[in-house]
Formats: C-alpha cells, structure tokens, sequence
C-alpha cells in the first residue's frame, strides 16, 4: 500500500512539475543557429520565447567594416525594448557578468540597465566595454539565415555578392508595444542602380504571406531603403508622406526601421511599400492605357521608372514593364 501510494505521489509529481518546467523555458529564448558566434546577445522583447529577434553586441565600424577598437562594444535596441531591463543571452562557454547580474553560459538572464550607460564586461581573460543605447523607429525587421547559399554562406554575404542573387529566410518584425511576427521571408534580394554600389545597400522583401509593419496596408511586397546619399534621413518619407497628403496616386507609404541580419544591426532604414501592378495597383493592367479601338486613352493610370544615365535621366513608360523605382532612404544610425 505504501509503495502505491509512493507511486501515485512520484507521478503527481512528475506530472505537475511539467507546467512548471515548460512555462520556465518558454519565458526567455534564445538566438536561433544564427547565434553560434560567442558574443552577448539581446532580445527585442523581455521575457519572449522568439528566437529571432536577436542582436549580438558590435563594434563600430568604416565602410570598409573594419573594426578600430573590438574591445568598445555596443547594442543597438529597438523600441519595442524596455528601457529598464533588458534579456540577455550569454553566447560564450563561460559565465559572465553584466551589471551585477550573471549570466550562465549558454542562457539568458534579465539585466537592469540604462540607456547611453556603459558597462565593463570580463569574459575569456579580456575586457570589454558595452555601450546600450535604444531607438525610438517605428518597427524593427530581423532576418535571418546564416546558411543561404547551402554552403555555410552569411545571408549579406550572400546578397551582396551580386544584386540578382536571393534567398529564403526567416525572420521577425517587431513594433514599438511588443508584438511580434515571425512571418518567414520567401526572397529577399538586392535592389537599386547606382544606389547598389553604395556601401549601405537597400533590398526587397517578399513575406510567406501579406503582414502589416507598424500599421502599413497588409502587403506581401516591401522594398528596405538605405538612405545612404541622404544626410537629412528625411528626403524620400517626406516626399512619400506629401504626395499621399495632396491625392497623388500610388504614393508608397513608409516606416522607419532598425535593421537587423543574423544578429548583426545593418542600420536605420526605409521600409516601403513596394508598389507594382498585381499588389497596390491592380487597375493597371497591359490594357489599362488603350481605348476598345486600340487608340491611347487621354486620361488613364500608369506607372514609370526613372534610370539615371551618363546623358542624363530616361523615363520609361512601357506596357510590358510598369513599375515604380525609388531611390535610397531614411532613419538615423547609431554608427
């Protein structure tokens, strides 16, 4: 009798320790196989589960990602992250401590911090500095897959190979209260001209399915801009944001973006809607510029791409090939 009712109360056990188990390991995640790099790493969110929201700390940078000091590092949060207290996932084999918190290898662990602060951190018989600052854009987009070309090849490494290349990913975006969507990305590829040259380059997205950013209209399709040639950071959501003030047709709307690779933040961005016959403008059809007697329509929609030549500028309307092509973007970065 004794030894049933031992049973019964080792199984009540087990059975009632599980919820407790579980709830303990869905309250903090940690960086998907993106973040095998040792290194500190932060989540978007407190007390989150995601896997993808993360950014591992960085140093700043030339154009030439060449690195000065590797000892003086940073984190870039967005602001969907509390300005008090921050999840942190310890990347290297041994403990460490941030704030007075340790952290176990291989964990994460919630750090009381604040904003500008800088801590010293001592991890493998090296010191380091941890500068944590935090944005205020409007949403923030992480994507990942640090295997794109199924050869152990970076995803940014990838693309930026050639602008014709692309690649599946997954990924997050993130807005200001919290909430996150972990809708994975079918392609993602370079774009631009002569903005592609540029160090900071703009790339499409195109969602597994259509997701709202920051409130924009649900759209599979967005175009990320760099806004390298622009100091103001302003230029091209001002114009966007004006033409769809005075009715202009097909005026792409817009939100500032921290962005984010691999845990690697790349800067502040545009993201745009990417407007093209078949998604923001399904009345602009291969017809859509003639009369039934084949005679061109006086008034009807269209869309043109504007390409910058050594003899100046071309504009190009044609039946076979509308569409919209914008320059670079806007936000601020922290480099």
């Amino acid at each position: 009798m004794k030894k049933t009712v031992a049973l019964l109360f080792a199984i009540l056990l087990a059975v009632t320790a599980v919820p407790f188990f579980s709830a303990s390991a869905e309250e903090k995640g940690a960086p998907a196989d993106f973040g095998g790099i040792p290194a500190l790493y932060v989540h978007a969110v407190s007390d989150s589960a995601d896997t993808q929201a993360w950014q591992a700390w960085q140093s700043a940078h030339d154009e030439d990602f060449v690195v000065e000091k590797p000892n003086e590092k940073c984190f870039f949060l967005p602001s969907s992250a509390s300005e008090a207290v921050i999840d942190v996932y310890n990347g290297f084999d041994e403990a460490v401590t941030l704030n007075g918190v340790t952290v176990a290898a291989h964990t994460t662990q919630a750090v009381a911090y604040e904003p500008n602060t800088v801590y010293l951190v001592t991890v493998s018989g090296e010191s380091y500095t941890l500068k944590i600052m935090r944005s205020n854009a409007e949403a923030a987009i992480y994507i990942n897959n640090p295997d794109a070309d199924g050869n152990g090849t970076d995803l940014m490494t990838y693309l930026n190979e050639d602008k014709s290349l692309s690649a599946k990913a997954t990924g997050a975006i993130v807005t200001p209260d919290g909430s996150i969507d972990n809708t994975a990305i079918k392609k993602i590829k370079g774009r631009g001209n002569t903005s592609w040259d540029k160090p900071k380059k703009g790339y499409n997205i195109t969602y597994d399915k259509k997701v709202s950013i920051a409130g924009m209209e649900k759209n599979k399709k967005y175009s990320i801009l760099p806004n390298y040639q622009d100091d103001s950071l302003s230029r091209n959501r001002i114009l966007y944001d004006l033409s769809d003030a005075v009715g202009l047709p097909y005026a792409s709307d817009s939100r500032y973006v921290d962005f984010y690779v691999n845990g690697f933040y790349w800067g502040s961005y545009l993201m745009c809607e990417k407007v093209e016959p078949g998604s923001l403008v399904p009345e602009v059809d291969d017809k859509g510029c003639f009369n039934d007697d084949g005679t061109v329509k006086e008034d009807f929609p269209f869309i043109v791409e504007i390409v910058a030549t050594c003899r100046g500028r071309i504009l190009r309307c044609s039946r076979q090939n509308k569409k919209t092509s914008y320059g670079s973007a806007i936000g601020g970065d922290f480099l």
